[in-house]
């Protein structure tokens, strides 16, 4: 009995090492951007650049400049709506930009990055603003391939 175990065990423990495996090659795919203006992710600014962007587990991105080899993870939710090509899509007030939504291709969701405290305070102090209006222009950037 306990040697019946001992193999069922082992075959188990083989299966969810070869799963964890082929998940992790599916998932490690980067695709790069070249982003021609500063952006926001959560409370951290990054320069214009090149970029890549790899989906390192089902809701964490990693993002990396190819420039100065910086890197950041980042938590994201589901984004409805397909797109037929890779996508960035940016949140603009003014002259700042936040990084918002990733598409790829052929995948039936989008990645959602949750917004900043950062961006809430500009929201809020825009809708002070008599002339101001708080709502985002959507600003995409098309990805311009895979990583090297």
């Amino acid at each position: 009995m306990k040697r019946q175990a001992l193999m069922i065990l082992t075959t188990l423990s083989f299966l969810v090492m070869l799963t964890a495996t082929s998940v992790y090659a599916q998932t490690s795919t980067g695709l790069m951007a070249n982003i021609p203006f500063e952006f926001v992710i959560g409370n951290r600014a990054f320069p214009a650049g090149e970029y890549t962007f790899t989906n390192r587990f089902t809701n964490v991105i990693q993002i990396q400049s190819l420039d100065r080899g910086e890197s950041m993870f980042v938590l994201t939710g589901p984004a409805k709506g397909k797109k037929t090509r890779n996508e960035l899509g940016f949140n603009r007030y003014g002259d700042k930009y936040f990084l918002s939504r990733l598409w790829t291709e052929g995948d039936d969701a989008g990645r959602a990055v949750r917004m900043s405290s950062s961006e809430r305070e500009l929201i809020h102090a825009r809708s002070g603003m008599a002339k101001s209006s708080p709502e985002p222009q959507m600003v995409s950037v098309v990805i311009v391939g895979n990583k090297r």
